[in-house]
């Protein structure tokens, strides 16, 4: 897959987009970066430790140690990781809006759009 980058202001927020290297592990994976905040979206792969040197996040396995919150290194979430009997898609939308909630508490504001 060849790398792609795309840049373009957000108010006064700069946001990239990036495919194609860094998260080249699933086909559609895309890094998005905002001033200080990364969201890395991928498809679903637990080994983590092969793409992010973070030992407090994950066990030696690489499987995070939390879903759906902080992940033991500041500003770090992983969501969709618990496996809930009450179903994934149920779980990981309860985890998206808990993680948004934790961000929105430290980001910086969005301008309306």
């Amino acid at each position: 897959m060849t790398p792609i980058k795309k840049t373009f202001q957000y108010g006064q927020h700069t946001v990239t987009l990036e495919t194609g290297e860094i998260a080249r592990q699933a086909s559609g994976a895309v890094i998005v970066n905002m001033d200080d905040t990364v969201v890395l979206a991928t498809g679903y792969r637990p080994h983590v430790h092969d793409f992010l040197d973070a030992p407090a996040a994950h066990d030696g396995d690489g499987t995070p140690r939390t879903s759906g919150h902080e992940a033991g290194v500041p500003g770090l979430y992983f969501c969709g990781y618990y496996v809930s009997p009450t179903g994934m898609l149920r779980e990981i939308g309860l985890e998206a809006r808990r993680i948004a909630a934790s961000i929105a508490t430290t980001a910086p504001s969005l301008p309306a759009s």
